[in-house]
């Protein structure tokens, strides 16, 4: 039943994505500012549910282990997350760079049967495939002028640096889970812990402006709140998922079908964002539909 955990962590994810949707789409805040908040959130939040377990860690015989795996992925999780946000938000078409950075769940397929023994059924790899064409159809949109941004890498090159280092932090997350010493809260900790300091460090001159504006900061801190909520869940039940999974690319590419549900939830008449329910949008939810059957049969 790993895709129950799946899928439940792709509707948790939609929770987060409509939170930061309002913020960066709405009100206008910088994506750094809020993926600032919401890996520190996410820090004190796994930090409140380790409190009773951490000496057991600290005493385990795989602490460095866990460390040094926990720091590479924090480090890839940083720069993934940092260079999603920049390929979307600078490409002519947003469903252009989310098909590039949700293809990372083939590396992830593929790489799982050579490094942790994982299979890989040919339905099942079929259904990735559908998944990832059926993803692209809800997001694709009419073409706009490409941002730039200086001298500023093209946003194609921020939305391979995504696929790439989203891929390894899934792969590295299930490196963690096979040292057996650790909980899914341990792990999360760790995790989440480097990526703030990572990203930290990436936005160190804009630090102290993401903490002192006070621009509508009860909305703001509400929202990043309620995003880091919704992604605590999220990364807990994931990482059950991911654990369960007979391939870490089966789980993964049913997490990132949260696009389905935020399609939904921006059409009539919940509508909390606009959207149209196009042809694109129709064949998309069907084709997704597909693959998803694939993926749990």
């Amino acid at each position: 039943m790993w895709y129950v955990y799946a899928i439940l962590a792709s509707f948790f994810f939609t929770g987060m994505v409509l939170c930061i949707k309002k913020l960066t789409d709405d009100l206008k805040f910088s994506s750094e500012r809020v993926l600032f908040f919401i890996f520190l959130f996410l820090f004190l939040g796994f930090l409140m549910t380790n409190i009773d377990s951490l000496p057991s860690v600290l005493e385990s015989k795989h602490f460095l282990v866990l460390v040094f795996l926990t720091f590479i992925g924090g480090i890839f999780g940083a720069i993934g997350n940092w260079a999603d946000f920049k390929g979307i938000k600078r490409a002519s078409n947003a469903g252009y760079a989310v098909a590039i950075r949700n293809s990372s769940v083939l590396i992830t397929a593929l790489a799982s049967i050579f490094l942790f023994d994982s299979e890989l059924v040919l339905s099942k790899f079929g259904g990735i495939l559908l998944l990832i064409f059926g993803m692209t159809l809800l997001v694709m949109e009419k073409k706009k002028p490409e941002k730039k941004e200086g001298d500023a890498l093209p946003w194609y090159a921020f939305s391979f640096i995504a696929f790439f280092a989203l891929a390894m932090v899934v792969l590295i997350t299930k490196e963690a889970i096979l040292l057996a010493d650790f909980s899914i809260q341990n792990i999360n900790l760790f995790l989440f812990g480097f990526s703030l300091l990572i990203f930290s460090l990436m936005n160190f001159k804009g630090l102290k402006g993401y903490v002192t504006e006070k621009r509508n900061l009860k909305v703001f801190l509400s929202l990043a709140i309620g995003a880091a909520l919704f992604s605590f869940m999220a990364n807990f039940v994931k990482i059950i998922g991911l654990d369960l999974a007979p391939n870490p690319g089966y789980n993964d590419a049913i997490v990132k079908t949260n696009v389905l549900f935020v399609t939904i939830f921006s059409l009539k008449p919940l509508k909390l964002f606009s959207a149209e329910l196009n042809r694109y949008k129709i064949l998309g939810v069907i084709v997704i539909t597909i693959g998803l059957i694939a993926m749990v049969i």
